[in-house]
């Protein structure tokens, strides 16, 4: 028996496969505040295992402050403004999913090594060497909407990628934890 999905979801579900690119998505602001919020939310959420409510907050907001910049600079910088909101949608929808992922795998491991009592390893350090894979995902989600969004080369979309998921995981936390 298949599942009837909603023409939207099929679609955000097509980016993360890398198999349709930010076009395919409708312009509407709704969806693209819906999209935002849920990527700040997302952020907060995976942050809270390593920094206080507070700045896991700042965090989430500064995430979707540099993905919106970034996207808007790629699509001025490609002449491809007119996808500017279809892009952003995109990109913001698929880093929120990779996040959810995220916290769900983390949740999993954390609890997996408190019930086998292996408290004395360094839980964090593994957790983090386990959970490496999404991070790459999370670059190959940005490549797809980069080449198909602003029609992009191979070599620059993934620069662009590589350069926008390390700031949003790891430069924009070291950033507030000064």
């Amino acid at each position: 028996m298949k599942v009837q999905l909603p023409p939207t979801v099929n679609k955000f579900l097509g980016i993360l496969r890398a198999e349709e690119g930010p076009e395919v998505l409708p312009r509407s602001v709704p969806l693209l505040v819906a999209s935002l919020t849920f990527f700040a939310v997302a952020q907060f959420l995976t942050k809270l295992f390593t920094h206080p409510p507070l700045r896991a907050a700042g965090i989430g907001l500064i995430g979707v402050i540099v993905l919106a910049a970034i996207a808007f600079a790629c699509s001025r910088l490609f002449r491809r403004a007119d996808r500017l909101p279809q892009i952003l949608t995109a990109m913001a929808a698929g880093g929120a999913a990779v996040a959810i992922v995220n916290l769900v795998v983390r949740l999993l491991l954390k609890f997996a090594f408190h019930e086998m009592d292996m408290d004395i390893l360094p839980v964090d350090s593994i957790v983090n060497f386990l959970v490496f894979p999404l991070f790459l995902w999370n670059v190959l989600v940005y490549v797809s909407i980069f080449r198909r969004g602003l029609s992009a080369g191979m070599i620059l979309s993934f620069a662009m990628s590589f350069a926008l998921t390390l700031a949003i995981v790891f430069w924009i936390p070291l950033l507030l934890k000064v």
